[in-house]
């Protein structure tokens, strides 16, 4: 698991909701 991968994933989501 890449930790930037896991950044962009958690950032996407949060910027979304």
């Amino acid at each position: 698991m890449d930790a930037a991968g896991k950044e962009i994933s958690f950032k996407e989501v949060f910027d979304s909701g």
